[in-house]
């Protein structure tokens, strides 16, 4: 473990978080160590989270998902299918624009295109990106700077396309005992380790929200997280990203970061189309539809939802099938051959 490095990253991360609390920013406790820690591996520091820290953030975020469920939940379930089917449109028509951006504008190869367009499943897409001999570097880059811009633009986007301010935490109005938080942590390492034998995506943080929502669902484990945990997950969640530019060249990043950003730019904006259209013509909030449909880190994009108090389990449910998606559709498209 290496301790030393984490409790740096966290102290840069906790003091960004407080800074953007202090200045208003959108999801202060998540954009502002996203972006500190990512300025701090940029001149130099080596900034890292051990991964039993990033485990307990994933556990505590996805229990908070969980925790809004309730026994109605498998009638909300039916009316599901149709935002999942909007969803992977949303997603395929996203990867055809990358994919022409990065291979036409950027003349990046065919396989670096398709595989800097994915909307998620970063490890996934590195270990195919070294299968089949692409720019690994390269894609990294763009694919963390598409995870930091999502979580800085999201919340920003809720703020101006929305009545939603997003600066602070919501007070729970219940509070979980400390017995049953127990038990639901305890059960979520334990599924979370078996998830991780199988290579589930987002294995912990997955395993959170199961067993919160049995429990919330049974009306076993009533109430909500505490916002101090919350707020703790938050800014090692943030630093998690962050930490992920340590090692990166300057000139690397200024490159990247221009492609990366404008592919998330023109994702985002798909993304939104797809969820106003689907708002109109459907009950669902616009709100839960932009964090569902968002292409951003399914961790990521689950935190927000729990910030802004949007249909956590509705939003993780639309993410988990994006990358159960991605799972399948990528190595397809791998294999299709340049005009």
């Amino acid at each position: 473990m290496d301790l030393k490095s984490t409790l740096i990253t966290l102290i840069i991360g906790s003091t960004g978080g407080f800074m953007a609390s202090r200045m208003g920013f959108p999801a202060p406790f998540l954009t502002g160590p996203a972006t500190i820690v990512t300025i701090s591996c940029l001149i130099g520091l080596k900034c890292s989270i051990d991964t039993v820290f990033r485990n307990f953030s994933f556990i505590i975020i996805g229990i908070s998902i969980g925790s809004s469920a309730t026994p109605q939940l498998t009638q909300a379930l039916a009316s599901w299918p149709y935002t999942m089917i909007g969803m992977i449109v949303n997603v395929f028509v996203i990867i055809i624009i990358g994919k022409y951006l990065f291979q036409r504008v950027y003349k990046l190869n065919s396989n670096t295109a398709v595989l800097a367009s994915c909307p998620g499943l970063l490890s996934f897409v590195l270990g195919l990106s070294e299968d089949t001999k692409s720019e690994t570097v390269r894609i990294s880059v763009i694919q963390s700077v598409r995870v930091l811009t999502l979580i800085l633009a999201v919340p920003t986007c809720i703020t101006f396309l929305t009545d939603f301010q997003a600066q602070t935490l919501s007070e729970n109005l219940e509070q979980i005992g400390w017995l049953h938080l127990l038990w639901l942590f305890v059960a979520s390492v334990l599924l979370g380790r078996i998830l991780l034998e199988i290579r589930c995506p987002a294995a912990f943080l997955f395993a959170g929200m199961v067993v919160s929502i049995s429990g919330h669902t049974l009306d076993l484990t009533p109430g909500n997280v505490p916002s101090f945990l919350e707020t703790f997950a938050f800014i090692i969640l943030g630093s998690l990203v962050g930490s992920r530019f340590t090692g990166v060249r300057v000139s690397l990043f200024k490159t990247a970061f221009i492609q990366g950003a404008t592919f998330t730019a023109i994702a985002l904006i798909v993304s939104s189309t797809f969820a106003y259209v689907i708002s109109i013509l459907s009950d669902f909030p616009f709100l839960d539809l932009l964090i569902a449909f968002a292409p951003g880190g399914l961790e990521s994009m689950a935190a927000i939802g729990s910030l802004v108090k949007a249909d956590t389990t509705f939003v993780a449910f639309h993410h988990l099938a994006r990358l159960l998606f991605l799972t399948a559709l990528i190595p397809l498209l791998l294999t299709q051959k340049d005009n």
